[in-house]
């Protein structure tokens, strides 16, 4: 199990935590009529999870622009993970 910090919580602007030995932060900047999310994710010493990273993005995007979100299903997350593993990421998932 992971365990994890806030370190920064300032709603409705930066969201800021440890979890495991990966720093996040989550930041809402004004971008000319709208709002930018700024995602910063500093891997730890084993990187894990690109996969679960990416389809949290995914989501969040499919969310914003039409107002659901479908599961990503077993396909996309089987998929995502061989076009990590090219790259010697280690697949999504818990320790």
């Amino acid at each position: 199990m992971l365990t994890g910090r806030i370190l920064t919580w300032d709603p409705p602007r930066i969201l800021e935590f440890l979890w495991g030995d990966e720093h996040l932060r989550f930041g809402l900047e004004p971008d000319r009529a709208g709002t930018r999310l700024v995602c910063t994710v500093r891997l730890g010493a084993r990187p894990r999870g690109h996969t679960g990273y990416h389809v949290c993005l995914d989501s969040l995007c499919e969310l914003m622009e039409t107002g659901s979100v479908e599961d990503p299903g077993p396909e996309r997350i089987a998929e995502l993970e061989k076009r990590y593993a090219v790259f010697g990421l280690d697949r999504s998932g818990a320790d």
